[in-house]
């Protein structure tokens, strides 16, 4: 028997699988591979520079986005706070509050560069139109379902997730912030019961309404593991969430029984194919028995009836699950789809709107501005609010806002309150209509309703100036950025401010706050781009004038991650 024996060189040559390269080759491979890792960054700096010289660069930009890392550095003013702290426990909370902007602008960096790549804009739309086209694997917010139709992730996460007050998943859940985020509020029922509270302290009562999401109704659609005939779906904990509310005393009408049973006999679906909601049918059957839910156990003062009259509408549309796939321009992987809404007229046959003055008070999410909000591409004046009032034949009135319905309106109310409109004052009951899958995901936060007094007082005083203002004032706190695979295309972002100057008009005080258009169409816009510690030039009008001449910018997602609610609070009419 021959034996071999190797240097030890050979054996770990051997060992490891070493390939011996010409100098050639081993330089080619090497540039090679260093050209794809420098060409995105180099095609994407070109591509900003040839922008801002063709002027076509977003906002103010004068240097390419990769540049802005220069700006994640700790910034002038935070190195002065630090240097005139007073004690080792002072400069410890400034430098754990630096270093929180710090990592939240590298987080909302990244998001940028990501979203706002060419490689992004060129190759995503592409690859996805194969992914759903061919594969029908959607993607990770879009699941594709049978038949043509679509899934938001987060209906079917609140069916097959953890049963949402299990104290588990509650405890999960509030200590699952970070650095820059603070936790959510998990408990629905600690913020409910609160709210049920205020009100009534105000002999206001609450009717809840947890809007059905899709799948619970539909879950044929998605698999046929579920039979058409099931009951409908639900999260663990509903049935506990359920005897908690009664055992409150919490008044709560749930429309998934009604819809399950129509769905036996309806010749139509009650959602939409590739849309998050519901169909016109859909939701007023939910406003008819809401409606009747309310005349059995609220209590309203007797009024005249209004006699509102409908008028059949044709409305063609593609839902907001497809626009989040984010297909090719002209991709046919989903059809539009035609659906007939039943717009409400006022008895002198002018669209519905609603009444201030009126003794009830909707709070609701998407599933009521969907076909009442014309923005949202499925008609107008043919919603939630409007079938209600409708059905009770009384006015009403209503703030609506996409997403959040766990707390965005709720925080609309008080905002009001603050610059003094009192939407509580009057009223007799409040309908809090709100996605059922915000029972699992949603931000519950706890939020105190300011005392009558407040609104009084700001209603009693002098009319804002209506005039614009211009400022220059420097970053204080921003909110998170808008999220473009989500399923709202539009977004209003909150930005806290510290006065420098005032250059035109009627200054503000020190601290302000500015709502601004953040995203319209999926597109960041500049004001989510704002960063702690930045200079920047307004033109500013007061909110409470603005809001009253624009409702619709109210019913857009708001994005508002401020503790304070109670300083002056601007519109942005300019960058």
């Amino acid at each position: 028997m021959s034996h071999h024996h190797h240097s030890r060189e050979e054996i770990a040559k051997i060992e490891i699988g070493h390939t011996d390269f010409a100098p050639g080759v081993a330089w080619f491979l090497t540039l090679t591979f260093l050209a794809i890792i420098l060409a995105v960054p180099l095609v994407q700096t070109t591509e900003d520079f040839l922008a801002i010289r063709a002027g076509r660069a977003e906002g103010t930009r004068h240097w390419p986005q990769c540049f802005d890392v220069v700006g994640l550095a700790p910034r002038r003013v935070e190195w002065s706070e630090l240097a005139g702290a007073r004690s080792v426990a002072e400069a410890f909370a400034i430098l754990k509050k630096t270093n929180a902007r710090i990592l939240r602008d590298i987080n909302s960096y990244e998001d940028e560069l990501k979203n706002q790549s060419w490689l992004t804009r060129a190759a995503v739309p592409r690859v996805q139109a194969v992914l759903t086209g061919v594969l029908k694997s959607g993607n990770e917010d879009a699941y594709c379902g049978r038949d043509g139709w679509l899934f938001y992730r987060a209906d079917l996460d609140y069916l097959t997730g953890g049963g949402f007050l299990e104290p588990a998943v509650i405890a999960s859940r509030a200590s699952g912030g970070n650095e820059w985020k603070t936790p959510p509020q998990p408990d629905p029922v600690r913020a409910i019961v609160e709210f049920r509270d205020q009100l009534r302290a105000r002999d206001i009562d609450l009717v809840l309404m947890p809007a059905p999401v899709k799948p619970m109704i539909h879950p044929e659609r998605f698999t046929l593991r579920c039979r058409p005939d099931a009951s409908p779906l639900q999260n663990p904990s509903y049935s506990a969430f359920i005897a908690r509310m009664e055992k409150e005393g919490v008044k709560i009408f749930d429309p998934a029984p009604l819809l399950a049973r129509a769905k036996q006999t309806s010749p139509s679906p009650l959602y939409l194919e590739t849309d998050t909601h519901w169909t016109p049918q859909g939701m007023r059957l939910a406003a008819m028995g809401l409606s009747e839910f309310i005349r059995e156990r609220c209590t309203l003062p007797d009024r005249q009836p209004v006699a509102y009259t409908t008028r059949p509408l044709s409305v063609t549309s593609l839902g907001d699950i497809a626009g989040m796939l984010k297909l090719p321009p002209g991709s046919r992987a989903y059809n539009v789809q035609t659906v007939e809404v039943l717009q409400v007229l006022t008895p002198d046959g002018r669209p519905w709107t609603a009444s201030e003055n009126a003794d009830v008070l909707l709070l609701g999410d998407s599933f009521a501005n969907i076909f009442s909000f014309a923005d949202m591409k499925w008609g107008s004046s043919a919603g939630l609010a409007e079938h209600v009032s409708a059905s009770l034949g009384r006015p009403l009135d209503a703030i609506i806002r996409n997403a959040g319905g766990s707390y965005a309106s709720r925080e609309m109310l008080v905002e009001m309150m603050h610059v003094g409109r009192d939407r509580l004052a009057g009223k007799r009951l409040v309908i809090w209509e709100f996605a059922a899958r915000d029972l699992a995901s949603g931000n519950w936060k706890l939020i105190a309703l300011p005392a009558p007094s407040v609104a009084i007082a700001k209603s009693s005083s002098p009319e804002p100036a209506a005039a614009p203002i211009r400022v220059l004032a420097r970053v204080e706190e921003v909110s998170r950025q808008p999220d473009t695979n989500a399923p709202y295309t539009d977004a209003v972002s909150y930005t806290g401010f510290r006065l420098i100057r005032t250059e035109a008009g009627a200054p503000p005080s020190g601290i302000f706050r500015v709502a601004a258009m953040s995203m319209r169409g999926r597109r960041i816009l500049p004001p989510a781009k704002w960063r702690a510690g930045e200079e920047v030039t307004l033109v500013l009008i007061p909110y409470a004038g603005y809001a009253q001449k624009h409702p619709e910018a109210e019913r857009l997602q708001s994005l508002n991650d401020l503790d304070d609610m109670e300083s002056d609070l601007y519109w942005l009419a300019e960058p």
